[in-house]
């Protein structure tokens, strides 16, 4: 777990100079010193991060207080692409449900503003804004909010496993370790739980979720899950199963060559005779979900970026921790509007 933790430290840190980096484009004067200033602070955090044995509390401690003085400088981030994977992943309209950057506290949440007019906002990590692969918190904090609306406190950890596969439980741990003095954290061990059970049940443990399972049981092992397993009425968005996973790990070998994973190569029967349009068929490809996207995306992240950060140069691992964000969101978008020319605006909401 050393090996991802110090991975995740520095990649933490890469963000964040990236933040800062959109603010010292319009600096001057002090302002460019203060942005100087916290920039060398994230250096010699993610140095420390990079050595034996390892990042402690402290290093994350720091991240974080850099993170809320960050928040102050840096320009709001855009949302659009959040709320276009959330739409997709939970097959509809948002509906009255505002998406907001969070740079202090644990940055994933909800805050229930008017239940009779259905209003809310959805908090996101601003750090992140950018990481598609802690979305999935936002899926979950979707939910809790729709349940709040509607006067229902069910834990909702099961059904955002249940769409978005083990990519939600590896953002949850990513999240504890990146806030680790927040008094009131975006997860707690027993929502963990709830979302592993589901995981369990429905065959989607995948194996970049070892080393997490790994730090949680050092911490005192599984807690008791207070949620139920999820439903898939009439209605409900597509699951994330096993079949998902398997796709997801077939697209391992394009991320590590640097290649969009937007769609994949439909199976299709074998022509006969001079077929023309059935040869065509051969050569289809098929849009990849958000949930497969984002789940690659945690399988190449934790199996080849996060243990390669901590050698490289700071300046290098900031780059390539930005040219992986922009793998997976341009992958992201590339999907969905596969998705609108194939199978029309219905589909491109729903997680096909």
């Amino acid at each position: 777990m050393s090996a991802i933790a110090a991975g995740l430290a520095v990649a933490r840190a890469a963000r964040l100079a990236r933040c800062l980096a959109a603010y010292d484009d319009e600096a001057s004067g002090a302002g460019r010193r203060v942005t100087a200033w916290l920039e060398q602070r994230l250096r010699g955090l993610a140095a420390r991060a990079g050595r034996p044995p390892g990042p402690d509390a402290d290093v994350f401690r720091g991240l974080h207080e850099v993170r809320a003085l960050v928040g102050d400088l840096s320009p709001c981030p855009a949302s659009r692409p959040i709320k276009r994977f959330l739409e997709e992943v939970l097959g509809g309209p948002l509906d009255g449900a505002l998406l907001a950057p969070s740079w202090r506290g644990a940055g994933w949440g909800y805050l229930l503003l008017d239940r009779e007019e259905k209003l809310g906002v959805l908090y996101f990590d601003g750090a992140d804004a950018g990481n598609p692969l802690m979305w999935p918190l936002l899926v979950r904090a979707c939910l809790a909010l729709r349940q709040a609306l509607a006067g229902e406190f069910v834990a909702p950890d099961a059904e955002a496993a249940r769409l978005t596969g083990p990519a939600l439980l590896a953002a949850a741990m990513a999240a504890l370790l990146q806030s680790p003095a927040d008094p009131a954290p975006a997860v707690m061990q027993e929502d963990l739980a709830g979302m592993r059970g589901e995981l369990a049940r429905r065959g989607t443990l995948a194996r970049f979720l070892e080393p997490f399972e790994e730090r949680l049981c050092q911490a005192g092992g599984w807690a008791e899950s207070t949620g139920v397993p999820a439903g898939e009425g009439p209605g409900a968005a597509a699951s994330f199963g096993p079949e998902d996973l398997r796709v997801a790990e077939a697209l391992l070998p394009r991320l590590g060559e640097g290649i969009l994973i937007a769609a994949r190569r439909a199976p299709q029967a074998t022509p006969s005779g001079d077929d023309i349009y059935g040869r065509l068929r051969t050569v289809e490809e098929v849009p990849n979900t958000p949930a497969q996207i984002v789940n690659a995306g945690w399988l190449y992240y934790t199996q080849e970026l996060l243990p390669r950060l901590p050698s490289l140069a700071f300046d290098q691992a900031v780059a390539e921790v930005a040219a992986f964000d922009a793998l997976i969101s341009k992958s992201l978008l590339v999907a969905s509007v596969h998705r609108y020319f194939t199978g029309g605006e219905p589909a491109c909401r729903a997680h096909s």
